[in-house]
């Protein structure tokens, strides 16, 4: 199981600018509104450079509502365990 560490949008933005030739989209999900389904709006994006075996940035929108702002939020890369929490 791939781990997630928070980061700032700062980071985030500085590290696309400086690698985004070099990137590939490792991972996309879109939902753009609520539904029983799939819950509530939700998009999220993983992307890491080519050749790579796992991305190295997040970023995740979610919703609380259709009505509601989007919050977003941003990760790096941590590593790989075996078992969640570990």
């Amino acid at each position: 199981m791939i781990q997630w560490t928070k980061t700032t949008e700062e980071v985030y933005n500085a590290i696309q600018k400086a690698h985004s030739p070099r990137f590939k989209v490792f991972g996309s999900f879109t939902n753009m509104e609520s539904n029983s389904r799939l819950g509530n709006p939700k998009i999220l994006t993983e992307w890491g450079f080519v050749g790579a075996d796992h991305p190295l940035i997040r970023a995740v929108d979610t919703k609380d509502s259709d009505e509601s702002e989007w919050q977003c939020g941003y990760y790096l890369w941590a590593g790989v365990c075996d078992k969640e929490g570990e």
